[in-house]
């Protein structure tokens, strides 16, 4: 398992959004986003340092964003407290490791 600290995803300007990711052993990685643009309650603050909720993605092994929201079909969602960010977390470590034939 493996933590980065990261922009948005799709922020090419390395300058917007504050949160981390965690990439499991079965290679999926968790995003966990806060602040500016974001879907929470700090949606309008440049780099808040804390946030009282989130917004969340899944990654595949492969770098493609997931569908975690099958009643909407979104890829993010937004407004996770701490506990459902956990729930999130072990969705995403449940998730069955890809295998490639290359």
């Amino acid at each position: 398992m493996t933590f980065k600290i990261t922009p948005r995803i799709g922020d090419k300007s390395q300058n917007i959004g504050k949160g981390f990711q965690i990439t499991f052993a079965n290679g999926w990685t968790a995003s966990v986003q806060w602040g500016y643009g974001m879907y929470c309650s700090t949606d309008d603050e440049e780099m808040p340092r804390e946030s009282k909720d989130a917004e969340i993605a899944a990654l595949n092994p492969r770098g493609e964003l997931m569908e975690i929201d099958p009643e909407s079909g979104d890829r993010v969602k937004g407004w996770q407290s701490p506990d459902e960010v956990l729930q999130f977390f072990n969705w995403v470590a449940s998730q069955p490791k890809e295998t490639t034939n290359d």
